[in-house]
């Protein structure tokens, strides 16, 4: 898969779309109760390559949460922990580029829980199809994600649940790509600028800010430093070397010329081989 610069077109994009149910909408002590994916492959949607699952929260779900996404207590009694789903998440996500409506939020909860579970958390880049709606159409009454869809003919099935609203989100999003093209926005970078100079003004960012919410996008070099320096463990001993490395291991002859072994390792992103 070609790695995603700021400079790929958006109608082109390699992402993940993801949303989460939680315990509460305080992202300083809301847990996870569900996590839900779907890929985008070259600006398409795929449904079918989508990741669902429960999570434990470790502590009751309230009935007024319950109300809203229809998880329950039972339901999660089986569910697996934070850290175990969290793992799994990241497997499917790999290094792809992350969309979401009101993405700062789930940005927010999923560092806490990791900070909670121990884990190394490194942010993901991220473009928030909420900002990119204001964008494309300033003129909107509102930019909840019902009112966005009903905008782009988007039909959402499965409101409030965590894959539901995933799927949604990514069909919202690859529906925004022309609409985003015919104000000047081609490019994830393009996308990226324009939405960091958004989300720095208005009373609604202000607010997002004092709830707790993470920014709902940072620059692209920014994310790559932070990916870098994530290297460096912070919880000693507590991850496997596999997480550490890329996978799978590259593994070279030793004829190859050092102009092709620069190429190749430039191609790959990595710093190392196996000759």
């Amino acid at each position: 898969m070609k790695h995603v610069t700021g400079a790929t077109p958006l109608s082109m994009l390699n992402a993940v779309s993801l949303d989460t149910e939680t315990t509460g909408l305080d992202p300083k002590k809301a847990r996870i109760v569900q996590i839900g994916a779907v890929r985008i492959d070259n600006g398409r949607v795929r449904p079918a390559d989508a990741f669902e699952k429960l999570v434990d929260p470790g502590e009751p779900i309230p009935a007024q949460s319950s109300a809203i996404h229809g998880i329950t207590n039972a339901m999660v009694r089986l569910a697996r922990p934070f850290p175990e789903v969290w793992r799994a998440m990241q497997e499917f996500t790999g290094t792809r580029l992350v969309v979401g409506y009101a993405i700062g939020f789930d940005v927010a909860v999923l560092e806490r829980e990791c900070v909670r579970a121990g884990m190394r958390w490194t942010r993901p880049r991220t473009l928030c199809v909420r900002l990119l709606a204001q964008l494309a159409n300033p003129n909107l009454p509102e930019y909840s994600l019902d009112v966005i869809a009903s905008w782009l003919d988007v039909v959402i099935v499965g409101r409030h649940s965590a894959l539901g609203d995933a799927v949604a989100t990514a069909e919202i999003f690859t529906a925004l790509v022309p609409k985003l093209e015919a104000v000047g926005i081609r490019t994830l970078g393009e996308a990226e600028r324009a939405t960091l100079r958004m989300s720095g003004q208005g009373t609604d960012s202000e607010a997002a800010r004092k709830a707790g919410w993470a920014a709902p996008v940072i620059d692209g070099g920014e994310t790559q430093l932070q990916r870098t320096f994530s290297q460096f463990d912070p919880y000693a001993y507590q991850h496997r070397v596999g997480d550490m490395m890329s996978k799978p291991p590259v593994v070279v002859d030793r004829a190859m010329s050092l102009r092709d072994l620069v190429n190749l390792m430039t191609d790959r992103r990595i710093s190392s081989v196996f000759v």
